[in-house]
């Protein structure tokens, strides 16, 4: 009797500390999942609390206090693509992975939209695409006793709105524009390409039922003002010409209100707000 005592305890003993090893192991593998916000008081395609479900970023996970380059790659976590249902959580596409076993911190460094096999880390931006480019560096010393941990989106490129007030149809084209750049994301800085100035061609929406016409472009950053010229055009004929006034920053959104003068090829007036969105 006291053998099967001794051995029906024993076996319970084990059992417990099976499933103390079991606990012990979950609490040591911690998955890495992400809230994000995008740093911008003017809404545009993906605003601060709403990503469209599917919209998917890349993740570099980098020691502590590195920057980004392939020795200070962590677990292999370089270049991973994330995606969200929407509502700003985002989770690794495949199946969890985990932040360091050891408790030690990590930095991460993410973009948007995820693009698959870069090269020396750096983005190829064509604004051909008018693709809405994002960047996020602010998350650091993130470990698995500190994952409360918000990815801050900044937009990159400068923005440019023009509201038309006029009463005919018209396409638009803008002119002087650099239309190729890389974005190191391992500083934040852009090179761009000097040779690849050409021109950009957009058709204005309607923006209302009075009449305003609207056209919505990403541009590069520039250097030099009146540098970037627009043309209203019809039958491609250039009716009205404006020139932006004022070098283009990185990250700023221009908002400009033109009036057609009916009576010439001349912008009538103009007024302007500048939303600063990083």
């Amino acid at each position: 009797m006291l053998k099967h005592l001794y051995t029906l305890s024993l076996i319970t003993f084990i059992l417990l500390l099976l499933a103390c090893n079991k606990e012990n192991d979950e609490l040591c593998y911690v998955p890495i999942n992400f809230n994000s916000s995008v740093y911008d008081i003017n809404k545009t395609r993906v605003t601060e609390d709403s990503w469209d479900s599917g919209d998917k970023i890349g993740v570099f996970a980098i020691k502590s206090g590195a920057s980004l380059h392939k020795e200070a790659i962590v677990e292999n976590y370089d270049n991973l693509m994330f995606s969200t249902l929407g509502g700003g959580v985002f989770t690794y596409k495949n199946q969890p992975i985990y932040y360091p076993n050891d408790g030690s911190e990590i930095d991460f460094i993410s973009y948007y939209p995820y693009l698959p096999n870069l090269i020396s880390y750096t983005y190829p931006i064509d604004i051909d695409n008018q693709i809405d480019f994002m960047y996020s560096n602010n998350l650091k010393n993130a470990s698995k006793y500190n994952r409360d941990n918000t990815l801050i989106f900044t937009r990159v490129l400068s923005k440019l709105s023009i509201i038309i007030d006029s009463d005919v149809s018209f396409t638009v084209e803008i002119k002087g524009v650099k239309k190729k750049a890389a974005f190191s994301l391992a500083n934040g800085q852009f090179t761009i390409d000097e040779t690849s100035v050409g021109k950009l061609l957009f058709t204005a929406s309607d923006r209302d039922s009075n009449g305003l016409k609207e056209v919505n472009c990403f541009l590069l950053p520039t250097k030099e003002k009146n540098c970037i010229e627009v043309f209203f055009k019809q039958n491609d004929n250039a009716i009205y010409k404006w020139t932006v006034p004022h070098a283009l920053e990185n990250g700023k959104h221009y908002i400009y209100n033109l009036k057609l003068n009916k009576a010439s090829s001349k912008v009538a007036s103009t007024t302007s707000c500048v939303v600063c969105t990083s």
